[in-house]
């Protein structure tokens, strides 16, 4: 039975180190004025868009709908700066890409992505860590959805699109590093494969119900179990 794997971005596949949020900030003052901060704002699993409302609200100010649009083209103009920045650093995570290139090859898995990020951003950061959007035939942007849960409908949409048939959400993996990522997945029915690679510890993870959490992709071993057999349990 075919699979489909969803990758979370940002703590998944790598680290911008500041990069992205401070983009995000810098775009926000731009459309909101100097009073707009990101202080106190949760980042872990979130979706870009409410991000900036939350970092809007938290900050005193109101933002629009044409604040949102506005936003989104501030946002994609500082983050190429700040990526091509000479102090920019970019840490690829472990096992990544050489798990994805293994995974894109396999007739029984389709690659995909569910991510917070913008489907102008995250291309980006995937570019600058040497990982080819087009490697991804499903994808699941943070501005495809109104919350993290609904991107996995979304993706499910978009797998039967491309394959002309559903596929069951049991057959679907989401990858990530939050348990932001594990909420979305146990939402729609999904396996919540968890790792390490983030903010959160593996006993976090666990605690946050994940099915199975991995230190990091350096051993794809387990993944590629859940590929073959519906566990990634030894």
């Amino acid at each position: 039975m075919s699979k489909l794997l969803l990758f979370d971005i940002d703590g998944t596949m790598l680290l911008t180190n500041g990069a992205g949020i401070g983009a995000l900030e810098r775009a926000g003052q731009r459309v909101l004025g100097d009073k707009y901060s990101l202080h106190g704002v949760s980042f872990s699993g979130c979706l870009d868009p409410l991000i900036f409302l939350d970092g809007a609200k938290l900050s005193g100010l109101t933002a629009t709908d044409q604040h949102m649009a506005e936003f989104v083209e501030a946002f994609v103009e500082e983050l190429e700066r700040g990526l091509s920045s000479s102090e920019a650093t970019m840490t690829v995570l472990p096992g990544m890409p050489e798990v994805l290139i293994e995974f894109r090859d396999r007739p029984d898995v389709t690659l995909g992505m569910l991510t917070g990020n913008l489907s102008q951003t995250g291309p980006l950061k995937l570019r600058h860590a040497g990982i080819d959007p087009g490697w991804f035939a499903v994808s699941a942007w943070g501005d495809c959805g109104k919350t993290r849960p609904d991107l996995v409908p979304y993706a499910l949409a978009r797998y039967e699109d491309l394959h002309g048939h559903a596929i069951e959400p049991q057959h679907v993996a989401v990858i990530g590093d939050t348990p932001n990522d594990i909420d979305c997945a146990h939402a729609h029915g999904c396996y919540a494969f968890a790792v390490a690679t983030g903010k959160f510890s593996v006993e976090e993870l666990r605690e946050a119900g994940a099915d199975y959490v991995a230190e990091d992709l350096s051993d794809a071993t387990p993944l590629k179990r859940w590929v073959e057999t519906g566990s990634a349990e030894a």
